[in-house]
């Protein structure tokens, strides 16, 4: 229960509607099939549903007091080849465990390839697996190769407005991988 206005509280202006703000969204012309995933730090709000490429990846900011988003076209994306051959876009296909965990298989000749892409409960990361399962009598090879680009960051506070801030890549020594870094100063407190 809230506690009334002091009374030194101005009143609205005249002519405003005191009812409810009600939020209406745009209308879409066109919807990409999706299949949403993500963990209680993670979400991939956009898998794209054939191919299995991320959209974009939210992370949930305490101190921003929102979702920091990173956008790409793709963020990332995953090519598998086999002996040197790509999968063709049209032989993969989606299947959901559980309704949550989206797992893409493909057939080519008797190798059965299968990328899953998820958000582990309990941990803050994504993970991409290619498995493989080789049906051939003879070795195979099979290469996974991952490519994408950030191009953009935004703050989720009820909308979405950009962060602006250097972007930059760095190597880990830690992880010894490569690390895009998003710097951006955030909002400390604003009031409506």
């Amino acid at each position: 229960m809230s506690a009334p206005p002091p009374d030194d509280t101005p009143a609205p202006p005249s002519g405003t509607d005191p009812a409810p703000i009600l939020t209406v969204p745009d209308e879409l012309d066109e919807v990409a099939p999706v299949v949403p995933t993500g963990s209680a730090w993670v979400t991939l709000p956009d898998l794209d549903a054939a191919t299995g490429a991320i959209g974009s990846l939210t992370v949930l900011h305490d101190r921003a007091g929102g979702l920091v988003e990173l956008r790409g076209a793709p963020l990332l994306t995953t090519r598998v080849t086999v002996d040197g051959t790509a999968v063709p876009a049209d032989a993969w296909h989606l299947e959901l465990d559980a309704g949550l965990l989206p797992r893409w298989h493909a057939q080519v000749e008797e190798v059965t390839i299968t990328l899953t892409v998820a958000c582990p409960p309990e941990h803050r990361g994504v993970v991409v697996e290619v498995a493989v399962d080789n049906g051939r009598d003879a070795p195979v090879e099979v290469a996974a190769e991952a490519s994408g680009g950030l191009t953009e960051a935004a703050l989720h506070v009820f909308s979405a407005r950009p962060l602006a801030g250097p972007h930059r890549w760095r190597f880990d020594p830690w992880s010894r991988a490569l690390v895009w870094e998003l710097s951006a100063g955030l909002p400390v407190a604003a009031l409506a």
